[in-house]
């Protein structure tokens, strides 16, 4: 995209090179695309407006914006935390730096060839339109696997592992379960003490599919069941029900 800005660029003669690389500037987002609906990561990528923001916004008028818009991203790239959702939110720091340069991009629009702005317009659309179907499919898994965990047999569930964020994402569809976090093996005994000491007999806990081959001793418990619960396009969860040992 940012070689056809910097080719396309109106008063420059007409390049032979330029259907090549408009070609090369679309086929990526066909490929990402034609796999089904999936997270967009990458300022850029997430924003071809930027690109051309970047490519031919540079000029007097937009130069103090364009500046301004560029100068934090080497520093967010240093010292931001990206934390356990890198795709949602590893870029929530640049996320002003990219509302500017699809400002100074809409407004260079008119200083390139009419191939350009639209390949750059249209990839802009398909982008947004991928995301919005994306946003349903995954709406609706989490919704359906929500629904999923609220009807398990278990009174309690325990976000395992790396998934912390999953009482936050089920609260809706499983707000009546009780939740508890127990990241590690250490986290999960506490978490069936808890258990324990509330009276329950039984506690399901929820790991990113597949869960761990070989199961962490929880003390006083056991496991009896596994049960694969599909979230969105090939992932998984799989929740492990523990029971409480008789006497």
């Amino acid at each position: 995209i940012a070689a056809a800005c910097w080719i396309g660029r109106e008063g420059r003669e007409w390049s032979d090179r330029l259907p090549l690389v408009l070609i090369f500037a679309v086929a990526p987002f066909v490929l990402v695309v034609s796999r089904g609906p999936t997270f967009i990561t990458g300022l850029f990528v997430a924003a071809p407006l930027a690109v051309a923001g970047v490519a031919a916004g540079w000029n007097r008028a937009s130069r103090p914006l364009w500046l301004s818009a560029l100068a934090s991203v080497p520093l967010v790239g240093l010292v931001q935390y990206v934390g356990g959702a890198g795709p949602q939110w590893g870029g929530r720091y640049l996320l002003l730096t990219t509302f500017l340069l699809v400002v100074i991009g809409s407004t260079a629009l008119p200083k390139l060839r009419p191939q350009v702005g639209w390949v750059v317009i249209g990839l802009s659309v398909l982008v947004t339109v991928h995301g919005l179907v994306f946003m349903a499919v995954r709406t609706d898994g989490f919704g359906d696997a929500g629904r999923e965990l609220a009807g398990h047999r278990a009174p309690v569930l325990v976000a395992a592992g790396r998934n912390q964020f999953l009482p936050r994402e089920f609260v809706a569809e499983a707000g009546d379960k009780h939740w508890l976090v127990g990241a590690g093996d250490v986290a999960l005994n506490q978490a069936a003490q808890v258990v324990r000491d509330s009276g329950h007999e039984e506690f399901g806990a929820v790991w990113s599919a597949p869960a761990p081959a070989e199961l962490p001793e929880i003390e006083g418990f056991e496991p009896v069941e596994r049960l694969i619960v599909p979230l969105v396009r090939g992932t998984a969860m799989e929740v492990v029900t523990f029971r409480l040992l008789e006497g």
